[in-house]
């Protein structure tokens, strides 16, 4: 680990430390590497087989010698990450220099978040550099992908909406350039939270150098609680353990330290004890705990006398708040046992019976209970019982009564079977009062006891038990202890091919009369040289031996049981071979280039061989650059890539990678283009509902149509054949709008509106429905004039009534569609009329009133009030008066009266010109006066400027005027530009 250790800051003489480095995962976000530090102490004078003690006292008794040792642990899980591509296109011959580029994050709120996310550096193709010195060759397409990782505080609540925005920098020529990019909307899921908790045990029993006979070394237990507090889900999370490693023995003892096995509790029990290190826990949900543990063995006896450690997270995207693991997620207790909580509700998981403050108790007794679930419930120690019955050849159950509280009871007691010598009997189960028995883990026995630091442990057959809510009296059921074991296992190593290449496995195997298990020290010998030891008391049953081409090997082993039996070596080899093989890399079949539609899903296998026997395992992968969603099956090969709107139309060269697991690995590697076709979508449009309306009455409504394709499509609305004369549709926009006349009604009318969009082929979708127009008899007509005024001045439109009937009052309601109109009042012209009003609706809607002076009706032809306003300063516009809704009061005050209303409209003359239709191909230019202004004509609106065509040059005057097109076609545009 190096300098990426940090030693703990707590006093004392022992340390634990956690340090971090990067890994990469598979999947290519970064892991990070755990290397814990412990202070083992080991209560041993002596050198086992030595003739004199290293040191005595006064008293006989021993001095006690420390070890410091150091267990590496790997901590590894999947995380979650976003990846971007960016692509440059240089069209020109001349290169671009100073290409670089810089990532933005956002919140919803549009603040700057960049300490949120890590960025990698991308995965460049075409360029050489992208932070700010990279070039991009001309005629060149140039790529960069980023992996983009989020924090956990990216979305600490839940899902979280970000946007992703950046700024390319690049000099062309002698010009600097730079393109602000637009955002990217993004959306980041919850990401775990965890919290480590190592269980270590404090006792391990192992030889006692004390005693002439060798007692064997019981594994103990190194637990692990994994929590997630977080709202995401943590995958593929394993601990991988390394051997421990002894550090400092300053009085170099011949004392050992391996793992043995490893287990991991699943939610529904104890998975498999197996040899490997990895403690493979999967997939840990939100709020939901595993626990795990390592077992492990000390060839000598002793306890832990102290254990502490620190976190740090170190990455290679340089940004510690990555980590999914907190700085202080990770802490270290004193474990005294696996106990078993069964109370109704609580899980199958092992909980954890702990002395949480070690300096507080001198004789080292657990004070809580570390539930599973998270917990931490106090523990009542009990060191006296009152023991009925006597253990014999025939009688093997006693009871013991204990007077205890409520919750949580550790017992500690003299063994009814004696308090001294050796040990006769094995206690088997333990029974409650109510008939119910204790879990296994819940109770044990031990035949000595650690007392402290300098002082030898004492030889006590102790019984231990533990209980929620003590039943007063239990049962306890021994068996008698079965005689010693004196029985060497024996081993062999399993045969060996004649010819091996370079590196190649070596697997053993090893049996114990007594059903025990078994480690081993492997012997090897080179070129029929002295047999050395290879590796030395270990519990693997097979291992990659490193040979080298032209030498020959042999091997035998030697094992040793629990009890210190050892096996004598063999007279001659097990297995002999010789390393005359080297590997070869697999052969890729040729891969043609392809082509499919989008929205398809391709499948593809390519096809590989390898010669190398014993046969090999390929693996199968991509290489960056490859498209978003293509994957690959690691073990197949087979290529799968379920395609969407947005992968067509593309060309994506795709380099697939395939590796062998020979010594050293070989690998291959294959390009071939696929290409996605665009596939055009027919657009779709909304249905529009049937409208019945009166004579003089307005339909207006818009034809929302979509279109999945990208890139986005234009889409041009029109009208089917047999639509009514003055039904009009916005090509652009899909507003339809028609007001029907009087000669138009009644009438029923089925209007088609279709939509088309751009695509190849082009494709359309259209829609139809009915207008009904009912009779409706015209009582009035209500006219608003039309009238120029130059920005900045004031105007008014006269108010034109028609009518052969005598009213009273006259309503309506007025828009006004341009915010270039300002202070509209309403103001009579004539004495006839005793009150005009204009009142604010709100969006330019006004409610228009005129009422008749009293003795006085509203009749006849004439201008009976006007629309006044003001103008805004400095600018042009064409600005509507939209009258609708008239109604008429005849003077009984109760009859209603019916009326037909027309517009009208305000030109609001500045420097920009206004152009306004009058109908067959003929114009009016309304400018400033005396100023000189260019007609341009063109068939489409989007057109470049180099495709108006002039029309010729005009000079606008006080009045409007008259431009006339020489081609009438009503699809044509024209627009007006100030000249010098």
């Amino acid at each position: 680990v190096g300098d990426c250790t940090q030693t703990a800051g707590a006093s004392g003489s022992g340390r634990r430390q956690l340090g971090l480095r990067p890994k990469q995962g598979p999947d290519g976000q970064v892991v990070a590497l755990a290397v814990p530090v412990r202070e083992v102490y080991a209560t041993t004078p002596t050198v086992v087989g030595a003739p004199q003690p290293i040191v005595t006292t006064a008293g006989g008794s021993g001095i006690c010698a420390q070890v410091v040792l150091r267990l590496e642990q790997e901590f590894a899980l999947t995380r979650s990450a976003f990846r971007g591509t960016l692509e440059l296109n240089n069209s020109q011959s001349t290169p671009l220099t100073a290409v670089g580029f810089h990532l933005s994050f956002f919140d919803a709120a549009g603040r700057r978040v960049d300490d949120r996310f890590g960025v990698a550096p991308p995965s460049l193709n075409g360029l050489d550099r992208f932070d700010g010195s990279g070039q991009l060759r001309g005629d060149t397409r140039g790529s960069a992908i980023f992996s983009i990782v989020p924090s956990a505080e990216a979305a600490p609540n839940g899902p979280t909406p970000y946007t992703i925005g950046g700024e390319l920098t690049y000099t062309d020529g002698a010009q600097k350039v730079t393109v602000t990019l637009a955002p990217v909307a993004i959306q980041v899921l919850a990401q775990p939270r965890l919290i480590i908790d190592y269980y270590h045990q404090r006792d391990v029993l192992g030889d006692d150098p004390f005693t002439d006979e060798i007692e064997p070394s019981i594994p103990y237990t190194l637990a692990v609680r994994i929590r997630n507090v977080g709202l995401g889900t943590a995958k593929n999370v394993r601990i991988t353990s390394g051997q421990p490693q002894i550090v400092e023995n300053k009085k170099g003892l011949l004392i050992d330290f391996n793992v043995v096995g490893t287990e991991v509790f699943g939610a529904s029990g104890v998975r498999e004890l197996t040899p490997s290190l990895t403690a493979d826990f999967g997939t840990v949900g939100p709020h939901e705990n595993l626990v795990g543990r390592f077992l492990l063995k000390s060839t000598l006896q002793g306890f832990f006398l102290d254990y502490k450690a620190t976190f740090q997270h170190l990455d290679a995207l340089g940004n510690p708040n990555l980590s999914l693991i907190p700085p202080d997620g990770v802490k270290i207790h004193e474990l005294t046992h696996l106990i078993r909580d069964t109370r109704p509700g609580a899980d199958a998981l092992p909980d954890f019976l702990v002395n949480e403050d070690p300096k507080a108790d001198p004789d080292d007794l657990p004070d809580t209970v570390h539930l599973s679930s998270g917990e931490v419930e106090p523990v009542s120690v009990v060191r006296q019982g009152v023991v009925t019955g006597t253990l014999t050849a025939d009688q093997r159950s006693v009871t013991v009564t204990l007077v205890a509280g409520a919750g949580w009871t550790y017992a500690r007691i003299a063994d009814p079977q004696g308090a001294q010598g050796l040990q006769q009997f094995q206690l088997i189960g333990v029974r409650r009062a109510d008939g119910s028995d204790l879990p296994g883990d819940n109770f044990w026995q031990t035949d000595r006891t650690f007392i402290g630091l300098g002082r030898q442990p004492i030889h006590e057959n102790r019984l231990h038990f533990v209980d929620f809510a003590p039943a007063g009296t239990y049962t306890l059921r021994y068996v008698p202890v079965g005689p010693l074991d004196t029985t060497p296992p024996t081993s062999a190593v399993a045969a060996l091919p004649p010819q091996v290449v370079d590196q190649f496995p070596v697997r053993w195997t090893g049996v114990d009369a007594a059903g025990g298990s078994v480690r081993f020290d492997l012997f090897v010998s080179t070129d029929d040289g002295p047999f050395a030891v290879w590796l030395q008391d270990t519990a693997l049953l097979g291992a990659l031996y490193p040979g080298e081409q032209g030498h020959r090997y042999a091997f035998y082993t030697v094992a040793t049981d629990l009890a210190g039996n050892r096996e004598s070596a063999p007279t001659a080899p097990d297995a002999v071979t010789s390393s005359a093989l080297g590997n070869t890399a697999p052969a890729l079949v040729s891969l043609p280039d392809q082509a499919i539609d989008e929205g398809t899903e391709y499948l593809f296998q390519p096809q590989a061989t390898d010669l190398d026997l014993p046969p090999q395992t390929l693996t199968w992968s991509l290489a960056p650059g490859a498209p978003n969603g293509l994957v690959v099956d690691p073990t197949t090969g087979t290529l799968r890539w379920t395609t969407g709107e947005g992968n067509g139309p593309s060309t994506n060269r795709i380099t697939v990678l395939v590796r062998d697991n020979g010594v050293p690995p070989q690998v291959v590697s294959g390009s071939f283009t696929l290409v996605v076709r665009e596939v055009n979508q027919a657009p779709s449009l909304n249905p529009v509902s049937d409208v019945v309306i009166k004579a003089g009455q307005s339909v207006k409504l818009r034809a929302v149509a979509s279109d999945g394709d990208l890139p986005t499509q234009r889409l041009t609305y029109r009208l089917g054949a047999g639509s009514p004369d003055g039904a009009i549709i916005n090509p652009v926009t899909g507003e339809f709008a028609w007001t029907p006349s009087r000669a138009q009604s009644p009438s029923t009318n089925r209007i088609t509106i279709s939509v088309r969009d751009d695509g190849t082929p082009v494709l359309s979708a259209s829609q139809s429905f009915t207008v009904v127009v009912r009779g409706a008899f015209i009582d009035f007509r209500l006219g608003l004039g039309r009238t120029r005024v130059r920005a900045g001045d004031a105007g008014a439109v006269p108010v034109h009534l028609a009518t052969g009937a005598e009213l009273n009052r006259l309503d309506l309601t007025l828009q006004s569609d341009s915010i270039a109109l300002t202070d509209l009042r309403l103001e009579p012209l004539v004495v006839d009329v005793e009150s005009a009003s204009l009142q604010p609706l709100g969006d330019g809607l006004y409610r228009a009133t005129l009422m008749a002076a009293p003795g006085r009706v509203l009749d006849g032809d004439r201008d009976v009030a006007r629309v006044a306003f003001g103008t805004q300063p400095n600018e042009s516009a064409y600005a509507r008066l939209l009258p609708d809704a008239p109604l008429g009061l005849a003077l009984d005050g109760v009859t209603q009266l019916h009326g037909l209303v027309s517009p009208g409209r305000v030109i609001v003359i500045h420097h920009r010109a206004v152009m306004e239709a009058i109908g067959g191909g003929v114009f009016q230019l309304n400018g400033e006066p005396q100023k000189h202004y260019l007609i341009e004509t063109s068939p489409t609106i989007e057109a470049a400027v180099s495709s108006w065509s002039p029309l010729g040059t005009f000079t606008a005057d006080e009045s409007a005027t008259e431009v006339t097109l020489p081609d009438t076609d009503p699809r044509r545009f024209i627009r007006a530009r100030l000249v010098p």
